[in-house]
């Protein structure tokens, strides 16, 4: 049954190592043809530009194109120029197509080329002068003496065919190169050149395909099958060419069982390697399963955990001999050390954190002796650092608890000066709303205060209009006093004249002289009142002035009242303004006072928790400590 499994897996093997080899050899034949059209194209453009350096060394030549130098004489150092160079020939040509030879090139393509001022290279053409087969090179055109002249010359038709080998390539594969209209202008076979052959053309129908799948595109790999054989074309574009293609023909057919012959070949010999190989591990494999089918199944108990089967080493002294000791050394070695590791991390689990492994690990097991040991001394510190933690962390809680308590005394305290606080604030404010109110009707009192002292102040205004006119009226009463004086004293004097002539009348003027007494007399009593009356306006006019000025004196006094009383009311006013700020001032204290209020008494609670969870946490201290005191550090 091995035998026909290994059977099946050499034949698979076999199978997939042809396929490997067929599809090697495939891409290897693509490969070297595309390389092959790679190298011819590079070869190609190496001889175009050593064609075009021998058209530019005639260029550079004016003595054959100076027409006062015979024609004869000119062509006659182009044929000379030629002989030097791989040209067959030179000539030149005009602008207008004629030569030196008088033929007309203006119908070929390489001379429109070169007029307009490009290298240009034909493929084969039959020859205006001598009807021959040749390939003709042009340089761009050039003006010498204000006339424009080009360049020409002609190769052989198969210069370019002739580094076209095909030796190492399989029987029947061929090269060719094609210009862009399809003509054949180099080719391993010479004959497709000679006879000016076109790849587009009819005649050459069965190339038709070829020549489209070329023209089409700049390179590319084409298989196609012609009279029955099967080719791959690796075709691409030369360079400085119109448009030329070259591409190398591979007889695939001829490929393929060139392939297959190799494959064949090297299957035969693998096969006769195979057949000696089973024979000698047939005899070799005896002596050899038997100790490695040991070694396997003791692998096997080792994989599954073990390490105290013995294992006895009874193998032949080859190399299974090596086998088996290598496993005895094996089992016994990862015996100990897992006994080792037993050993630690049992008495680690006990609690003694000073075990370390004696055992001395080798190869890649160092690290874990390594490995064990700092585990043992990371433990060990861990857990001296928790006891540590643990002392501080009791003693912490101890003053956790403690201090606590004082916050939460504290905070009653402070709770109890707030709330005194808070008590003598809102009496405050209920004084302050007693000033406003206060101040709000003093304020009002003031106002009308003002306004009587104005009305007062207008009174003593009219009083003193009044007494200015009594003054005038007094003053108008004297102007009448002294007319009456004037009067009574020329009544006097009448009675006077009056006396006199009534003496002087004698008897008969008696009776006048009666009345010029009583007139007299009159008189008098009437100059006594004026006097009297003037005293008495005198007297009422100093009362008049006097009582003037006391009026003046007191409406300037009214009038300082006034303004003094309209000061005292901006005054009461701004107390008012202020009463009302401070009011809304210590409204805003008492409602503050009453947040602070409610902070102390979370405080207090929380000063209250604080302490129960110190009181927890000292206890919980204790008994980690007591966990903790089981492992052995020292």
């Amino acid at each position: 049954m091995c035998i026909i499994s290994v059977i099946v897996v050499v034949t698979v093997l076999l199978a997939a190592i042809v396929t490997m080899i067929y599809k090697a050899y495939d891409t290897s034949y693509r490969d070297q043809t595309n390389s092959l059209a790679a190298a011819y194209c590079q070869m190609f453009r190496n001889n175009i530009e050593n064609l075009q350096l021998n058209i530019k060394s005639v260029e550079s030549r004016t003595d054959v194109l100076d027409e006062t130098i015979p024609l004869e004489e000119r062509k006659a150092k182009l044929a000379e120029l030629a002989s030097t160079s791989i040209m067959k020939d030179f000539s030149v040509a005009y602008g207008d197509g004629t030569t030196y030879n008088n033929t007309d090139l203006t119908q070929r393509e390489y001379f429109q080329t070169a007029m307009k001022g490009q290298y240009a290279i034909s493929a084969p053409v039959v020859r205006l002068t001598d009807g021959s087969v040749t390939t003709m090179l042009a340089g761009p055109v050039y003006t010498y003496n204000n006339k424009q002249y080009v360049i020409y010359g002609s190769i052989d038709s198969l210069y370019f065919s002739n580094g076209l080998d095909t030796s190492s390539m399989a029987e029947g594969s061929n090269i060719i190169v094609m210009d862009k209209h399809g003509q054949i202008v180099a080719a391993s076979d010479t004959n497709l050149v000679m006879t000016l052959a076109n790849y587009t053309s009819e005649e050459n129908k069965k190339y038709n395909a070829l020549a489209a799948e070329m023209l089409s595109k700049d390179e590319g790999l084409y298989k196609y099958k012609l009279d029955g054989v099967e080719y791959i074309a690796a075709y691409k574009t030369v360079p400085d060419t119109d448009g030329w293609k070259i591409a190398v023909n591979e007889n695939y057919s001829g490929i393929r069982s060139s392939i297959l012959i190799d494959i064949f070949v090297i299957l035969g010999i693998s096969l006769a390697i195979i057949a000696i190989g089973v024979v000698i591990v047939l005899k070799v494999s005896k002596k050899i399963v038997k100790p490695v089918i040991k070694n396997t199944n003791r692998l096997r108990q080792l994989s599954e955990g073990d390490v105290t089967t013995p294992f006895v080493n009874d193998s032949p002294k080859d190399e299974t001999y090596i086998l088996s000791e290598s496993m005895v050394n094996t089992v016994e070695t990862l015996r100990i050390y897992i006994n080792d590791i037993r050993d630690v991390l049992s008495a680690l689990a006990a609690g003694d954190l000073t075990v370390k492994s004696n055992i001395d690990y080798k190869g890649d097991f160092v690290e874990i002796g390594k490995s064990l040991n700092q585990i043992s001394s990371a433990l060990k510190s861990e857990m001296s650092e928790i006891k540590n933690g643990i002392v501080n962390m009791k003693e912490g809680a101890k003053q956790v608890a403690a201090g606590s308590q004082s916050l939460s005394q504290t905070a009653v305290e402070e709770a109890q000066a707030v709330s005194d606080i808070s008590e003598t604030v809102s009496k405050i404010n209920e004084q302050a709303e007693n000033t406003a109110k206060v101040s709000e009707r003093v304020a009002e009192l003031t106002v009308n205060t003002t306004e009587n002292a104005k009305s007062g102040g207008e009174l003593m205004k009219e009083m003193l209009d009044a007494v200015q006119n009594i003054k005038d009226k007094s003053n108008a009463i004297g102007n009448i006093i002294k007319t009456i004086s004037d009067i009574a004293f020329q009544t006097n004097i009448l009675s006077l004249n009056a006396s006199i002539e009534a003496a002087r009348a004698g008897e008969a003027g008696k009776g006048f002289s009666v009345v010029a007494s009583e007139v007299s007399a009159l008189a008098a009593k009437s100059q006594l009142a004026v006097e009297n009356t003037e005293a008495l306006i005198k007297d009422s006019l100093d009362a008049v002035n006097n009582g003037t000025d006391i009026a003046n004196r007191a409406s300037e006094e009214m009038n300082a009242i006034v303004a003094d009383i309209s000061r005292v009311a901006e005054e009461i006013a701004q107390i008012n303004a202020a009463a009302v700020e401070q009011k809304n001032s210590i409204t805003l204290i008492n409602e503050n006072m009453s947040k602070i209020e409610a902070v102390m008494q979370s405080t207090t609670a929380t000063a209250d928790e604080s302490a129960a969870s110190g009181e927890q946490l000292s206890a919980m201290s204790a008994n980690l400590a007591n966990t903790v005191e089981k492992y052995i550090t020292e």
